[in-house]
Parts: C-alpha cells; structure tokens; sequence
C-alpha cells in the first residue's frame, strides 16, 4: 500500500486561490513520486471537517471553515483537536506531513510538529512569505504579528525540511535546518493557451489582474500593498501624455474599491478614462483569457522583506499563459526573467528612467511583442514536470534521511 503525505494549510483546494493552485501542483508533482496526497485545507461553505471529504483528481481532499476574526479562537482549538485526530487515526501509512502555513493558528503548527515528533513522521514547512502587518486594527495588527512570529519560531526549532519559495527565505531559515528546497509557485496545466497574434493596429493591451492591497475596508498602511498598483497608474498617466498607443485593463477590484484606498486618485482615475480600465472582480477563467491575450501584463512592486521573501504567482501565470510581463526585480525573478525574451523589469525608485523604460517598451512592435509570447508560451518555465526530480531528491533527504 502506497504511503500517504499530508498537506495541511489556510489554502482554497484545488484552485480557489493562489495557494490552492500551488499545494495542487506540488501535489501533483509528489503523486509522480508514488506518494498519495490527502489535503486538509478551508472552504467558503461553512462546511465541518468531518463533513467536508470529497475526491479531486485522485487526491483526498478535506476543508474546514473559512474564518479571519480573532473571535473564533475556541472553535479553532475545537478544530485543532479533530484534525489531530484525524491524523493520528491513520499515523501508520502518513510517510509525511506538509504544513503551509495553518488553517487556523500558529499554535496549531506546534501541535502538528508534536504530533510528528511523537509518531516519528518527518514535518515539513512549506513557507512562501514573511507577510506584513500593516492592516486592521491595532489589536489586529499585534495579534498577526505574534502569530506569525510563533510560526516562524516553531518552523526554526521544529521542521526537519522546507519547501521555500525564494532564497530569502531559505537563507532564513538554513541557520537551523540543513533540508531545504528552492521551489517557484508551479502550473499543473498550460491552460490549453494556442497563441493568436494581435492586429498590428490595435493599441498595445497591458493588463493587471489582482488584489493590490486589502480592499476590506480596514485602515491600510501603504506597507501593505503588495503591489504597487498606484504608481503603475501613475507611471501610465505621465506615459500617455506622448504616447497614447496602450490601453490598461484591470481585473481583481473595481474603480470605486481602489479609489476607497487611494483616494488621492479620483481625479486621475477620472482624467484617464480613455485607457484606464475597471473590471472588477472576475473568474479566473475570464483572467487566464485577458492574460493570454495581453501584449504585456505589469505587476510593479516595492522591494522590502514581503516582496523579496515571496514570489509573484502573477508572473509565473502570465509567462504560462503566453504573456511578458513588466515588473519590478524582486525575489527570484531575475533567475527567471529575461529581459527582451519573457520581460522587463522597471525600477519604481527611479521615475525618471522608469518613464523612459515605460515608453520604449510601449513603443514596441506588434511583431516583436509576437516574438515575445511565443516564447514564453513554448517556454513552459513553471510547469510542474520540470521540477520533479528536484522534489525527489528533497523528498529522499527528509523522509529516509
């Protein structure tokens, strides 16, 4: 009988957000390696644990309620207490346990890890950020923080492997922990994307697709955007001014939603109707069409310890789906990114050299933009098959030592 690996976390599986589209992938990759997967995730039905079983691709998939109020500690620890017992029920054919991140609180990693420790079953952190603080309320913010600092804590002194997203964060944590893997966000498909060249006459089509910033209504610090989504418009507004040649279409959030964070922008948004475009939210279906079928996508990011700790999905989706993007030089891209080829990057900090860059690359010629998609069509960068032997070796360290 196969053995089975665990995979434990606040994901949306199989593909309800980035996460559960990364947990699914690897998932994929470790089901190559003759492992089955059970996955223990949340869910937005309100649907109990025990309740939640279904199958997804031949993988065994579990959920537990969705929540974010701090109010909700005693059904957590209720909630705690029956996954562990889950897992101790079946701790004979568990050759692994995956934690990304926690579907609940950080207490509950040390509960995992010390289930593991009892049962002499190799835990494994999957960590791919180092999340700011900078929204909600004070408490809020305080209680984000302790959790996050227990988390990392228990990972340091408690993990036998990490599966890290970026060097930054495998640096953090090599100190005290000698098995660890690099691994980017991966695709489990190329989404059926056949490349259509534009019409040579249609303006350059540049799209974000996203949540640049918390748009629940709670006081937003600007250290909490993870993208920077203000000075891509204004970037584009000073671009417009001598070059009129590109439309801007974003998806994730509408104007009346951006605008209650940056409300410095009314008029500007009001100014650029022209080529500035809100669509709100939409499906991801619709977002991997608009995607394929940009000349460029554009995600532009501040350099600090959450973007250089973390990874851009929006990257690896736009190169999967036929798409360069332009962005700003954080993380590991520039171990993936070539410039002219898949992308370019822009530097926020300059804006001067920023505009010129802008301008050039929208200045570009439909064929050479067709040049461009075929290539990172064809290229297929993040597809889960290319890293399976990576995994494998990983794999072999920590489970059999």
């Amino acid at each position: 009988m196969k053995k089975k690996i665990v995979y434990i976390g606040k994901f949306l599986f199989p593909d309800g957000n980035a996460e559960g589209k990364l947990v699914y992938s690897n998932g994929r990759i470790l089901s190559e390696l003759g492992y089955d997967l059970v996955f223990i995730g949340v869910n937005e039905q309100k649907i109990n644990f025990s309740k939640s079983k279904v199958m997804i691709d031949n993988f065994e998939s579990y959920s537990i309620p969705l929540h974010n109020s701090l109010l909700k500690i005693s059904n957590y620890i209720k909630i705690n207490k029956e996954i562990i017992n889950f897992l101790k029920s079946d701790h004979s054919c568990i050759a692994a346990v995956i934690s990304y991140g926690t579907p609940t609180f950080s207490f509950f990693i040390f509960q995992l890890a010390k289930f593991c420790k009892a049962y002499k079953i190799p835990f494994i952190a999957n960590v791919v950020d180092m999340s700011a603080t900078s929204h909600g309320t004070k408490l809020e913010r305080i209680a984000k923080f302790l959790d996050r600092y227990f988390l990392r804590k228990v990972i340091l002194h408690k993990a036998d492997g990490v599966i890290s997203i970026s060097n930054y964060i495998k640096n953090y944590f090599s100190k005290n922990i000698d098995n660890i893997i690099v691994l980017p966000p991966l695709v489990s498909n190329l989404y059926n994307i056949k490349h259509v060249a534009r019409d040579k006459n249609q303006r350059i089509k540049l799209v974000y697709a996203g949540i640049p910033f918390p748009i629940d209504g709670r006081k937003v610090d600007i250290e909490a955007y993870k993208d920077r989504l203000d000075i891509t418009i204004e970037l584009l507004s000073e671009v417009y001014k001598s070059n009129n040649n590109f439309e801007f279409d974003i998806y994730g959030l509408s104007k009346e939603q951006y605008l209650s964070v940056v409300g410095k922008h009314k008029h500007l948004i009001n100014d650029s109707k022209n080529y500035i475009n809100f669509f709100g939210k939409v499906n991801q279906k619709e977002i991997i069409k608009e995607v394929s079928l940009a000349d460029f996508t554009i995600n532009l990011r501040d350099v600090n310890e959450m973007t250089t700790a973390g990874f851009s999905t929006k990257f690896v989706e736009s190169i999967s789906c036929g798409t360069p993007m332009i962005t700003t030089d954080t993380s590991d891209l520039n171990d993936y990114l070539e410039e002219g080829k898949n992308g370019f990057f822009i530097d926020i900090n300059n804006r001067n050299k920023a505009l010129i860059d802008l301008n050039e690359i929208l200045s570009i010629s439909k064929h050479d933009v067709d040049i461009m998609k075929k290539y990172c069509l064809n290229s297929k960068l993040f597809h889960y098959t290319n890293y399976i032997n990576k995994m494998s070796l990983f794999i072999e360290k920590v489970i059999k030592g």
